[in-house]
């Protein structure tokens, strides 16, 4: 993979975004510099672009993002 990309991404368009990608961390941990531009790259280009720091984060990441309410 290139060094930046997200660790998830999901190619579904929902609302006003083309698809949504997603960086895992654990607690603690930081975004390096590639990762923070590639993110703000795929929010430019209008997808949706967050940093998750658990399983339960992500869940609810996905769920409001597929519910449509996701901003």
């Amino acid at each position: 993979m290139k060094p930046g990309v997200c660790d998830l991404f999901l190619p579904s368009p929902c609302g006003l975004y083309y698809g949504l990608y997603m960086e895992m961390k654990r607690k603690g941990e930081r975004t390096t510099p590639e990762q923070d531009e590639f993110i703000a790259f795929a929010i430019e280009q209008g997808y949706a672009a967050v940093v998750c720091f658990d399983a339960e984060q992500a869940i609810a990441t996905l769920r409001e993002y597929l519910s449509g309410g996701f901003s």
